[in-house]
């Protein structure tokens, strides 16, 4: 059946006074609107049909002699176009009467034709003017890509009515989740500790900054995170701009790069100097670190954990000198690579180059922003990267605080988190307290900002997922006091 049947046959419906209500209420549940019609004739006459439809209800109108579940008839019709002056743009008297008789049609299918009509037609018209924006040099193709996928996944069929709830509709929403407690409310990060000061890990649709100082622990935490989900089977994808993935030797053969050490380091529980030592063949009797260790047994806990890496649904994207439509633009592709898509790793935002001309601030603000509207769009939970900058190294305890984001203003504003980093030992005072990693959420959805100090392996990058640390800056630990604890662990719950 054409499109113009599909079309004449449901305006026939609602011309027969026994099924008019009835398929008024299918086209406002399909979200039928009269620009769904492709015929100009029909889209005036479906205004004009909803129009005496809508007068004829009013409690001033002269009361019919039949129901008052009937609705108009072909003689109604034509008086009030005749009244109105509008027949000849609905096509002419005769054609509403040859409309009448295309009415053997089910009108939730013909909803649906009409409606797909029109995002076809749509759809036709944004592919054109695509290729006018593609054929301007003078702006980015990745910004023009872009645009263009968001309007494309804008085009659908199906209704999108308006949803609005009631208080009541809230409450009960909340008295049946905590009947029904779903494990799917928040996304664990794998770490416990951290669990608990998200209140419960993390959400899709949030933008979460994670920062530090460079060297802080902030790549590794996010690493951690990204392992533990998809290890669990939850898709995963990194953008790391800083940080290679592989490197392509000249045969075209990839080489282990720093991220995959990384990642395959913290699975195997094999330390990086004996990563490094195994791959560039040096025996471990010449590396001090690796002086205890034996060869053969690391190197078959790296083949067991390869295998373990290689069924993780995690992508990794290592492309350098991005810019913010670029980025936009590969996290957009991510998606519809992985339509389950759960987390997207950013790092970090600083990388992430403006257009020609354009001031970091505005850069920022423009990135932020983007990220911000791609967490709804995609429903994602992105996790970006940033650093600090050295205020809070002038402080005592050398903590940091929110606005020690570099360009904080923007950043904060658009952040549903904030998460703060630190490890201690990078400072002279507490420098034999290696394994504390200050974690805080600065800035959280619930209101209430916690801390924990998580336990971290530097030698493998792993950070262990029930394990705390004592917080030497708050347990008033000095260079002193700190040899003579021996080791540097005390007791756990720094939660201040």
């Amino acid at each position: 059946m054409s499109q113009y049947t599909s079309e004449d046959a449901l305006l026939g419906l609602l011309l027969l006074p026994t099924e008019c209500y009835e398929t008024l209420s299918i086209c406002d549940g399909g979200g039928l609107e009269a620009d769904h019609f492709a015929s100009p004739e029909n889209r005036a006459l479906y205004r004009e049909l909803r129009a005496l439809v809508f007068e004829m209800a009013k409690p001033t109108a002269a009361p019919r002699a039949s129901s008052a579940r009937l609705g108009p008839d072909i003689s109604d019709l034509c008086e009030w176009l005749g009244r109105r002056g509008t027949a000849e743009s609905c096509g002419g008297f005769s054609r509403v009467y040859t409309l009448s008789d295309q009415s053997s049609l089910d009108a939730r299918w013909a909803v649906r034709q009409v409606r797909d009509g029109a995002a076809r037609r749509e759809t036709v018209t944004m592919a054109r003017r695509l290729i006018e924006a593609a054929q301007d040099h003078t702006q980015p193709i990745e910004a023009t890509a872009t645009q263009a996928a968001a309007q494309l996944g804008n085009v659908s069929a199906d209704a999108s009515p308006e949803r609005v709830l009631s208080a009541g509709d809230l409450a009960g929403a909340e008295l049946w989740s905590l009947a029904n407690p779903s494990q799917e409310e928040y996304l664990s990060t794998g770490i416990e500790p951290l669990d608990w000061a998200l209140s419960g890990g993390l959400a899709s649709q949030r933008l979460v900054y994670l920062a530090g100082r460079p060297g802080h622990g902030k790549t590794a935490l996010s690493l951690a995170i990204a392992s533990n989900m998809a290890r669990r089977g939850d898709p995963v994808f990194i953008l790391s701009m800083e940080m290679s993935a592989t490197r392509t030797t000249d045969t075209g053969q990839e080489r282990s790069g720093d991220l995959s050490s990384r990642l395959l380091s913290a699975e195997s529980g094999v330390p990086l100097d004996a990563l490094k030592a195994l791959k560039s063949g040096t025996p471990y009797r010449y590396v001090p670190s690796c002086q205890d260790r034996q060869e053969e047994e690391d190197r078959q806990q790296l083949h067991q954990a390869a295998h373990r890496v290689a069924q993780w649904s995690l992508e990794v994207d290592d492309a350098g000198g991005l810019t913010a439509s670029q980025v936009f633009a590969r996290i957009r592709r991510a998606k519809a690579r992985q339509p389950g898509l759960q987390l997207v790793v950013v790092d970090y935002i600083g990388l992430i180059g403006g257009e020609r001309g354009e001031e970091t601030r505005s850069t920022m603000k423009r990135i932020s922003n983007g990220l911000n509207a791609l967490k709804k769009e995609l429903s994602l939970c992105i996790i970006c990267l940033s650093q600090l900058n050295r205020k809070c190294e002038e402080r005592r305890d050398k903590r940091p605080v929110k606005s020690d984001l570099r360009d904080s203003g923007e950043l904060e504003n658009d952040a549903d988190h904030v998460i703060l980093v630190q490890r201690p030992c990078k400072y002279e005072e507490w420098e034999l307290y290696p394994r504390a990693l200050w974690v805080r959420e600065a800035k959280g959805r619930h209101g209430q900002n916690r801390t924990k100090i998580l336990s971290f392996d530097a030698d493998t990058q792993r950070i262990h997922p029930t394990e705390e640390e004592a917080d030497p800056i708050r347990a008033g630990s000095a260079p002193t006091a700190a040899r003579g604890g021996g080791g540097g662990r005390g007791p756990v719950g720094a939660d201040w």
